[in-house]
């Protein structure tokens, strides 16, 4: 069985250094089409990756200095056992809504969609985001 190892392009890997991703400094682009490129060229050299991409207002530091990029689904105070599978819990069902909607549309991709989670939670956590940040449902997919 061959090693699935993820790389960094040249300019990433100059950034980051010793120090690895989590505690490098963001990497500043001039633009939309720099960070496409960017994001393509680091999908090429990580082909069995699936790579995701989200903003945050904020960099959420773990208690080593170091940025964390858990999802929303595990931030906050100490969550039990039983709150984090209620989250997943509600994270299914809106998953299921999520992909009856997109067929019912005939949306292109539904089926991709469908077949895998990473992307359906990816979907959602971007609209409970808008959600609550303006206070305004985005959809009525929740």
């Amino acid at each position: 069985m061959r090693s699935i190892v993820g790389q960094l392009t040249p300019e990433l890997s100059k950034l980051v250094g010793e120090a690895g991703p989590a505690k490098a400094p963001a990497s500043p682009v001039e633009n939309f089409r720099d960070l496409m490129e960017h994001a393509a060229r680091l999908a090429y050299l990580n082909k069995d990756h699936l790579l995701f991409f989200r903003g945050q207002q904020e960099d959420h530091l773990n208690r080593a200095g170091a940025s964390s990029f858990y999802p929303s689904i595990y931030r906050g105070e100490r969550l039990t056992k039983g709150e984090v599978e209620l989250h997943f819990d509600i994270l299914g069902s809106a998953s299921q809504r999520l992909c009856a909607a997109l067929e019912e549309a005939k949306i292109d991709g539904s089926s991709d969609v469908r077949r895998r989670k990473y992307i359906q939670w990816s979907v959602l956590h971007r609209c409970w985001t808008l959600r609550t940040r303006s206070g305004l449902p985005v959809h009525s997919l929740f």
